[in-house]
Formats: structure tokens, C-alpha cells, sequence
């Protein structure tokens, strides 16, 4: 809920800006009650649910304004567990936002083709606090 007390929006200055969170991956020992969670008791609207095998599980993509919520579950047993298991940054220029990092001292990749079509992506490697985290540029 927004308070109406609240500091205002910082404008952003530069180049190479995070725009906001495109989505969120958490992964989950129980896709159903993730489905009930998400779905049922927040309220987020389930977008897509698919088995992808290649990648290890079962996918949920729930939407929320402009992000999406993917959660993850695993096929085998063994892989189960709750976790945040991944952040991606939304960038309207990524070379210059890669360079903004590299800049501070951020190690992050290079820049390749997303796994969603029309998609530019790149992975930072240091200073996440070990949450894998992706920079994505929608074109």
C-alpha cells in the first residue's frame, strides 16, 4: 500500500539505468501449494503454468503490473527446496549498464540472447549476495 508519507521517487540520472525488476524466479518443494499461495492467498494472477522437462520442472508464471513471479519445481526430490532463486533487472540500454557495473568494479558477462525471444541478457557475477541475478533488455 502506498503511504502518502512516504519519500518521493528518486529520479534517475545517467546512462545504463536499472528500469525496475522484470521478474522474480523462486523455486518451490511444492508447486501446488505455490499455485494455492500465489494464486489464492496473494491474489497474483497465474499467467502460464507448463512442464518444462529440458529445464528440470515444472514453471509458474504468475503477473503482477508489468512483473512476473516465476516459481519453479523441480522434478526430482532430490533438487526440492524454497529459495530465491533469481532476480532480473529490467535496463532499457544494457551495453551502457554493463559498462556501468564493470565501471564499479561488478563483474558481469557479456552480453548474449535471452531465452525469451527479442530478448538481451546478461548475468551478473559479483555482488548479488549469491542470488543469481540477470540484467534484461526487452527490444
Amino acid at each position: 500500500h502506498d503511504n502518502p508519507e512516504a519519500l518521493p521517487i528518486a529520479p534517475i540520472e545517467g546512462v545504463g539505468h536499472i528500469t525496475g525488476v522484470d521478474h522474480i524466479v523462486v523455486q518451490s518443494s511444492d508447486k501446488d501449494h505455490a499455485k494455492k499461495f500465489f494464486g489464492d492467498q496473494l491474489g497474483v494472477r497465474l499467467a502460464l503454468e507448463q512442464s518444462r522437462p529440458a529445464w528440470g520442472g515444472d514453471m509458474l508464471f504468475f503477473r503482477c503490473n508489468s512483473m512476473s513471479v516465476e516459481i519453479i519445481a523441480p522434478h526430482d526430490p532430490k533438487k526440492r527446496r524454497d529459495a530465491l532463486a533469481g532476480l532480473a533487472l529490467k535496463t532499457d540500454d544494457i551495453a551502457a549498464s554493463v559498462t556501468r557495473l564493470q565501471a564499479a568494479g561488478i563483474k558481469v558477462s557479456e552480453i548474449r540472447e535471452g531465452r525469451k525471444p527479442k530478448t538481451l541478457v546478461a548475468t551478473i557475477k559479483s555482488h548479488v549476495c549469491e542470488v543469481p541475478t540477470l540484467l534484461i533488455q526487452h527490444q
